[in-house]
């Protein structure tokens, strides 16, 4: 049986995809523990906060990236 690598399709359509949704999502976190700490604003603030009306707020969105990297 051969090893599943890089080039597999299977990789480049799931695991690739998963761990570049991940990383965006700690460059996101980054951001935003940067600016709590500058901006001298609450960290439930942000986690509750909306970037337009109909978004999950950034909480329910790192819950979603961790239930589908993991399910």
């Amino acid at each position: 049986m051969v090893e599943p690598g890089k080039d597999d399709p299977f990789h480049r359509l799931t695991i690739a995809a998963i761990a570049a949704s991940l990383r965006n999502m700690a460059q996101i976190m980054d951001k935003a523990e940067s600016h709590v700490s500058k901006d001298n604003i609450g960290l439930d603030a942000y986690l509750q906060a909306r970037l337009y009306p109909d978004m999950y707020n950034l909480l329910q969105q790192v819950q979603y990236v961790c239930y589908v990297s993991v399910g």
